[in-house]
């Protein structure tokens, strides 16, 4: 158990709950099994969080230091938070945490060694927070994908005097420099702010499931089941992950899977997901849908059309999904609980601010609320818009990123 500094409570005294307020250590080690050496400009990234968010995090070179490796955070005390890590090289993640738990308590609390598994991903494996804008970045060999503000952009590899360089050649121009330094982007000729790699979430344990027969697929970072309704299930090593454009391949044991970075709706419910896989078994082919389907929910939105209208008179409705909660505003800031089933989406019951606003906003505001209490499902659209529906498949709610 710790106490702030002194100095650092007088400068927090304008924040109430954080003067004086009393902390503990988490401390623990991060390891893989594979013995592979890790190169010297690794950077180690560990994330604490709680409900809000992100509330403490350490960042340092590993300097040529190999797992294990040591860690040590101070986080508020009475708070159950959860954790993250992993290992950068030049800003692209190579190995990663799934998340821990760090139940709530008032003493320090040594995690011990925690497994690291190497990082997979499908589509743009780096996340990118460029001074609030988040861009997306996938590399594959030469070629390159920078996606930011709805836009993906296809680069190609440069000349560079030091790290990694890569352009789309246009003017103005997109390009991003990868060196031990970190990543600097270029958008359309507009330098960014430093950009600082995000903590990617971990894609293994993923399930597949299909009907017809039905069949899940379980995919492990220490191996793979095939479960199905006419056939002994199968239990696999995992195989050798194989990087393909938009997807992932992995080959192995009379079994091949791809999954592929496409939308593909669940056809007994019609609830969408993120991910498209494909199994193939002694010739058979079975087709099925996996990941989870908030991650389609999750970030930021701006309404667009509410009941099928645009909004009209400079109305604007924002909403946000992180974890089991929403958010927004519209005349007034609201939020509250939502949870995925099979039956569906559930939004609410929303708390919200009472402010009176413009009669555009605030008939934007009455909308979204009658848009939120009636929606019974999602969907994300060709164009890549949050879609909210209500029972009969009506749209009620229509939102960009």
């Amino acid at each position: 158990m710790r106490v702030l500094p002194a100095l650092l409570c007088l400068l927090l005294a304008a924040l109430p709950a954080a003067a004086g307020e009393v902390t503990r250590e988490i401390t623990g080690s991060l390891a893989y099994a594979p013995r592979i050496a890790l190169p010297p400009d690794v950077e180690m990234a560990v994330e604490l969080s709680g409900p809000s968010g992100p509330v403490a995090s350490l960042r340092q070179m590993t300097r040529g230091a190999q797992v294990p490796l040591p860690f040590a955070l101070e986080a508020r005390e009475g708070e159950a938070l959860t954790l993250r890590a992993a290992l950068f090289l030049d800003g692209r993640p190579l190995w990663i945490t799934g998340e821990v738990a760090v139940p709530a308590g008032d003493e320090d609390l040594d995690l011990g060694r925690i497994a690291l598994q190497a990082h997979v991903a499908i589509g743009p494996d780096t996340r990118l927070d460029c001074g609030g804008q988040e861009v997306r970045l996938g590399i594959t060999g030469d070629s390159a994908v920078l996606s930011a503000g709805g836009a993906s952009i296809a680069l190609a590899r440069g000349a560079a005097a030091t790290g990694t360089r890569f352009s789309d050649g246009a003017t103005p121009e997109t390009a991003l420099r990868l060196q031990a330094g970190g990543i600097a982007v270029t958008l359309r000729g507009k330098t960014l702010p430093d950009c600082t790699a995000l903590i990617p979430d971990a894609l293994l344990p993923l399930t597949l499931r299909g009907t017809e027969p039905f069949w899940a697929l379980t995919i492990a970072p220490d191996g793979m089941r095939l479960e199905r309704a006419d056939a002994a299930a199968l239990e696999l090593p995992l195989p050798p992950v194989e990087t393909l454009p938009g997807g992932i391949a992995l080959r192995g044991g009379g079994l091949e899977v791809t999954l592929s970075a496409a939308p593909c709706h669940d056809a007994m419910t019609g609830m969408p997901y993120p991910l498209t896989g494909v199994v193939t078994q002694e010739g058979k082919t079975l087709n099925g849908c996996g990941g989870d389907p908030a991650s389609l929910l999750a970030g930021a939105w701006r309404a667009s059309e509410i009941g099928a209208k645009p909004l009209r008179g400079g109305a604007e409705v924002t909403l946000v999904f992180a974890k089991d909660r929403f958010s927004g505003q519209a005349c007034n800031r609201f939020g509250g609980p939502f949870s995925l089933t099979g039956e569906g989406l559930r939004l609410g019951p929303a708390t919200a601010t009472r402010m009176a606003c413009p009669a555009p906003q605030m008939e934007a505001e009455t909308a979204t609320f009658a848009a939120l209490a009636a929606a019974t499902g999602f969907d994300i659209d060709a164009d890549g818009q949050l879609v909210l529906v209500a029972a009969d498949g009506v749209p009620l709610l229509k939102a960009r990123k």
